[in-house]
Order: C-alpha cells, then sequence, then structure tokens
C-alpha cells in the first residue's frame, strides 16, 4: 500500500513511526562520535602515552617495545571500529531519509518500508575490531607492568 492510501487517520501515526526510526538512528550516529572518545581509544592511547614517556626515561627492553606496539595495536583497532561504526551509521541513517522520501512520495510501499528496517547489519567485524582492541590492551598492560618491573 502507498502511503497516500493508508487510512486517514492511521496516516499521522505512520508518520509519528517515521519520523521516530528517522530520529533514533540521527541519536545513533551522534553516540558513535562519542565512543571514540571513550572506551579502549581512551585506554591504548594512555597506554601508549606512558609507555613512551617510560621509554625516553629508561632504557628500552622487550617488553616495554611489545607494550608500546600493543597498545599502538590496539587503539588503530578502536579508531578502526569507530570509523566503521559511524560510517555504517551515516549510511543506514541516509537509507532511512531516502525511504521516508521514497515512502511519502509513494514510490514505496508501506509493507517494504517496514520490511526494509528488519535488515540486520553483520555485527562481527564491530565485535572483532573491539575484542581486539580490548586484547592489545590488556596485553600490552600486563607486558608493561612486567617491562617496568625489571
Amino acid at each position: 500500500m502507498k502511503f497516500s492510501q493508508i487510512v486517514p487517520e492511521y496516516s499521522p501515526r505512520a508518520q509519528a513511526y517515521v519520523r521516530e526510526i528517522e530520529l533514533g538512528i540521527a541519536k545513533e550516529v551522534t553516540e558513535t562520535k562519542d565512543r571514540i572518545l571513550g572506551y579502549l581509544f581512551g585506554l591504548n592511547a594512555g597506554g601508549l602515552v606512558a609507555a613512551g614517556a617510560f621509554l625516553s626515561q629508561k632504557a628500552p627492553n622487550c617488553q616495554i617495545i611489545a607494550a608500546t606496539i600493543l597498545f599502538g595495536l590496539g587503539l588503530l583497532a578502536a579508531v578502526l571500529r569507530s570509523a566503521k561504526d559511524y560510517y555504517g551509521c551515516e549510511a543506514v541513517a541516509k537509507a532511512i531519509r531516502q525511504d521516508a522520501r521514497d515512502l511519502y512520495d509513494d514510490k514505496l510501499e508501506w509493507e517494504q518500508f517496514l520490511e526494509r528496517r528488519k535488515a540486520v547489519i553483520p555485527q562481527w567485524s564491530y565485535h572483532a575490531l573491539g575484542w581486539g582492541a580490548g586484547i592489545f590492551f590488556f596485553l600490552g598492560l600486563i607486558l608493561g607492568f612486567w617491562g617496568a618491573a625489571r
């Protein structure tokens, strides 16, 4: 059914539903921008700075160098995950805006609009990058403490 064919008493509800979806994805996009400053980015960046400061004050050893590399890899994984998350949300938001325009212009059936909202984006790469950043951080932390204690 086209948007113009929706019973007039249900039309405002349908518009409110579309708007709710648009606002929800816009909020998600905004939140992903903030994620890069938190969680694993901050931890790995702090570890990298601490390892660099240690290396500038003491004779380098293998554990501290390895920790520095691990923090750098963790930072890279966190940045890649955040960038992938952000640009993925941007793509979904763009698709929703286009679908909403098509719905209102009667180019898209209401049922099709609803069906497209059920599409699931594979999450394995987000999990892999997130877990990678966390593992790099904790391995770097362990090696850093071990190297600093020597």
